[in-house]
């Protein structure tokens, strides 16, 4: 007697289909605004490429770390922190799949299937009805009716055999103009790469090369000769260890072929191996091979459309999208198709000066009504989606893609009509939820912290911390600082002469859309100074207007042998520096200004007061255009009060700390909470000098703090700020009040 699986039919609103970051995200989002969600997951555990089972770092628009105030928040900064608490010291992949797990589980509205893949999907014209979900260790079958249907798989399966219009491969240059596009378009992508990882047993190990493996008889025989491929036996200690090169599949197709191109990285990887043993000297004589991932890291297979493709303009333009509901900035890093087996391994990478942002039409199906899309797999070409394809950029697009569903649900209609008709109101809720979103800024009805005025028990002047090296003006370099008022009239530097000569220095000023952005070419005022032998203070005096205050600008000074300007690798908030550098580029090198981590020495006149109290109501939680951050003069204790002519009802209280965005969330869990955040706090609401109602706080490690009270008449709030983690002034990003 045969028998089958017994078929079980579940209701939601919102079905989720892949458990990496993107749908991870985009699971709880759609939870948390009330929507019975369920998140499907064909592995066993949650992750995607950052799992247990493949152990590639999340990355997102700092580049790990090498870019200033841009790391996300959000949904994917509590994650972070959670990782960081549970604890994860070493920033293990395994327990970072276990904190997920726990996070999603504790997630109330949120049903999780593990080990569940998605297959036939049932479409009724052009919107999708129910999936069908194989649960492999509990023998279900599984139909799952929605909604509203999100696709965070990476490869779209649902999205895939429900009809949508799909990209795939590598479009042509005349498709869409792109520079770094090939000639004609074809099926060629990037292809999968295994991570292993290595123990030094602290005594020689011979290994036997068995006759499967991919032998690489020298250093010659790598791509670029090994140049482009960095393999120093380190690497392969961390839990994270791997190396990204070892990557093979982009000849092929990338989902039919899958089998294959995992059998061929086990040739290649154990051929790697072989080479670091028995091929050179490679410092890998007492190591032995401790872990092959058993899932190789996938990067590329089919793209959906929306209503907007996203190109290579739109990237490395910094276009600022109307519709914009998330962001990135990693290099458009394309990888050569034939992997570690071609001549080079990138055939194109350009580096990019700022952030641009990612349009809401391009996270929900063209041709499918119920359709939205998050992570790799959105409407984007080749190139761009190069760029938009790493894990933390994806995670925002899921809190995106997420909070879309529910206002679809909420509101009757399709992810389409959101966008004509309630736009505003889902990035207001990103924003509310912070989610960065450049250049847009908190409008939300209810929040009468705007109406507010703010006082301080101190705050901060801008100053540059001082130099510990001096960095030689070979090529020219540039510091940008935001001024708070409206004139200049002199910047000091400290600049060292090592000639025994006077040298002539000439800087330039100049102003940004933002504190990342260096693309001006054009000088607000040029000033020149005479430079003495040795080291010494420099002025470049001005005196001239500036186009707004409370706004950033940057000195360039030109290159000057023999100069030296000094450096510190600290660094203030509203301050960051930038040297001109050289671009990589499909037809050849161009120099550009380029962002670095550190500040050149300066010294302002008039000093900028830009981390005034009033800064915590910009409606922008973290540096952008102005710093959006008040800082304490001193240390704890400090106090903030917000005070209203006449009162009103508070209900609600939104803080946002200054937890570090310069630091990448893998340092998060090595080194704990950042010694700028704030540890210990008190909210009291008064009326005049009567107390309402007080709360204390101890222990914060998290950047965002919401506090609820039974809504009362207040006429005034204070915030008394205590201790931080690490000694420093305490700061304050942002204040709401509902």
């Amino acid at each position: 007697m045969s028998r089958s699986f017994i078929i079980e039919k579940e209701d939601y609103q919102v079905v989720v289909i892949g458990g990496g970051l993107s749908g991870v995200c985009a699971a709880v989002a759609a939870a948390r605004q009330g929507m019975k969600t369920v998140l499907v997951q064909n592995r066993p555990v949650l992750g995607g490429n950052s799992s247990a089972e493949i152990g590639v770092p999340p990355h997102g628009a700092d580049q790990a770390g090498h870019y200033r105030h841009v790391r996300e928040t959000g949904i994917i900064d509590e994650i972070a922190t959670a990782n960081a608490r549970f604890p994860n010291h070493l920033d293990s992949p395994s327990i970072w799949s276990v904190v997920l797990w726990a996070f999603c589980r504790e997630q109330e509205n949120l049903t999780v299937y593990l080990n569940a893949q998605a297959g036939d999907v049932m479409t009724e014209g052009e919107r999708i009805v129910s999936v069908q979900v194989d649960q492999l260790t509990t023998e279900r079958r599984l139909i799952l009716s929605g909604e509203i249907f999100i696709d965070c798989s990476g490869d779209g399966g649902v999205a895939y055999r429900a009809g949508a219009e799909v990209m795939t491969g590598r479009e042509g240059r005349e498709r869409f103009g792109e520079s770094m596009a090939p000639e004609k378009g074809d099926a060629y992508g990037m292809g999968d790469s295994v991570y292993m990882r290595a123990r030094d047993v602290g005594t020689a190990v011979p290994f036997p090369t068995p006759p499967w493996a991919r032998i690489i008889p020298d250093d010659e025989s790598l791509p670029d000769k090994g140049l482009t491929c960095p393999h120093p036996i380190a690497h392969l200690t961390r839990p994270r260890g791997g190396w990204w090169w070892i990557e093979h599949g982009g000849m092929r197709d990338r989902i039919a072929d899958s089998e294959l191109i995992r059998d061929e990285l086990y040739r290649r990887a154990i051929g790697v191996w072989d080479h670091l043993k028995n091929r050179g000297d490679h410092g890998a004589e007492n190591y032995v091979l401790e872990s092959i991932v058993t899932t190789p890291g996938k990067r590329d297979s089919r793209r959906f459309v929306g209503d907007y493709i996203m190109v290579e303009q739109d990237v490395m333009g910094g276009r600022l999208f109307d519709d914009a509901v998330a962001y990135g900035g990693w290099h458009v890093d394309i990888h050569n198709p034939k992997g570690v087996a071609g001549d080079t391994y990138w055939y194109g990478k350009l580096l990019k000066n700022g952030i641009y942002t990612i349009p809401y039409r391009s996270l929900y199906s063209r041709n499918i009504g119920n359709l939205l899309f998050a992570g790799r797999n959105i409407s984007a070409s080749h190139v761009a989606f190069a760029s938009t394809r790493v894990m933390l950029t994806c995670a925002l697009m899921g809190q995106a893609a997420g909070n879309a569903a529910a206002l679809c649900v909420r509101h009757g209609c399709g992810p389409r009509d959101v966008y004509r008709d309630h736009i505003r109101e889902l990035q207001q809720e990103l924003l509310r939820q912070d989610c960065y979103l450049p250049g847009i800024r908190d409008e939300s009805a209810g929040n009468v912290a705007r109406l507010a005025r703010i006082t301080a028990s101190s705050q901060r002047i801008l100053a540059a911390p001082p130099a510990a090296e001096f960095l030689p003006l070979d090529v020219a370099r540039g510091q940008m600082f935001v001024l708070s008022e409206s004139r200049l009239r002199r910047v000091r530097v400290l600049l060292e002469n090592t000639t025994d000569a006077p040298l002539q220095a000439v800087a330039g000023l100049r102003a940004a859309r933002r504190i990342d952005d260096f693309t001006s070419g054009e000088d607000l005022a040029c000033a020149s100074a005479e430079v003495a032998p040795g080291r010494g203070w420099v002025d470049f005096a001005f005196d001239c207007d500036l186009p707004e205050a409370d706004a950033p600008y940057w000195l360039r000074i030109g290159a000057t042998p023999g100069l030296a300007w000094g450096f510190s690798r600290e660094e203030e908030p509203a301050a960051q520096a930038a040297t001109l550098a050289e671009q990589y580029f499909t037809d050849g090198a161009e120099w550009f200004m380029h962002r670095v981590r550190g500040t050149h020495s300066f010294e302002l006149e008039p000093p900028s007061r830009c981390y005034a109290p009033r800064q915590v109501i910009s409606g922008i939680a973290r540096p952008e255009k102005a710093s959006n951050l008040w800082i304490s003069e001193s240390g704890a204790p400090a106090h903030l009060e917000l005070e209203w002519v006449e009162p009103v009802p508070v209900g609600e209280v939104h803080l946002s700390f200054d937890h570090r965005l310069d630091r990448p969330i893998a340092k998060w869990a090595r080194e704990g909470p950042a010694p700028e955040l704030v540890r210990d706090y008190t909210l009291s609401l008064l009326d005049g000098e009567r107390l309402l109602e007080t709360v204390s706080f101890t222990e914060n490690v998290s950047r965002k703090r919401v506090h609820r009270f039974s809504a009362k008449k207040v006429s005034r709030l204070r915030i008394d700020l205590g201790a931080t983690w690490g000694g420093t002034a305490p700061r304050v990003f942002e204040v709401r009040v509902y």
